[in-house]
């Protein structure tokens, strides 16, 4: 209800006095509008061509003295060097790259006090090879660590071994197979 109360007082607003309205911008328009005023630079321009009228004509008119001065003008594009713009975010070599050995690329400068994945791994191994050799204070000097740092790599990491049984399972398994040999033979002339 109150909606269309609203709209009605509205458009009896804006319907009010609608031709007086009008016809006081129609007479705003009649006049010529004025022109809004020119640059300086500009108005100088104007004054010489009111002066001089033979230089509106010239600048106007083809110049044949100008034109064949062109003519001599030659411009070879094939000397410039060609511009090879690629495209942002588009690579440029298309050959297929090998994975690399941890899966990122190692960094190739390496800050003092830090080490990369493949130096870790390294002294990890060597120390899990000779212990006595290859001790936390070595190799801190070594890679310019923190001793307490490689201390704590070594005894929270561990290089993967390969646990490889002993021959004892390859008698074990030679002994199942004498075996299902023998029922087979046994199934066999029992048939």
């Amino acid at each position: 209800m109150g909606s269309t109360i609203g709209k009605i007082t509205r458009r009896s607003v804006k319907n009010w006095n609608v031709e007086n309205r009008a016809h006081k911008v129609i007479e705003k328009h009649k006049d010529k509008p004025i022109a809004a005023p020119r640059h300086q630079s500009s108005k100088e321009n104007n004054r010489l061509a009111e002066i001089d009228q033979e230089f509106t004509k010239s600048s106007i008119e083809k110049n044949e003295n100008l034109h064949q001065m062109l003519h001599g003008l030659v411009v070879e594009p094939e000397k410039m060097p060609e511009i090879t713009a690629a495209k942002p975010g588009l690579p440029q070599d298309r050959r297929r790259h090998t994975d690399p050995e941890f899966g990122f690329i190692a960094p190739v400068k390496v800050r003092e006090g830090k080490c990369t994945l493949k130096q870790a791994v390294q002294f990890i191994s060597l120390h899990s090879t000779d212990p006595v050799k290859h001790s936390a204070e070595s190799i801190a000097k070594e890679y310019k660590l923190d001793e307490n740092v490689v201390r704590n790599i070594l005894l929270y990491f561990r290089a993967l071994d390969l646990y490889v049984p002993e021959d004892d399972s390859k008698s074990k398994d030679e002994n199942q197979l004498k075996k299902l040999n023998s029922k087979n033979s046994k199934l066999l002339e029992n048939k």
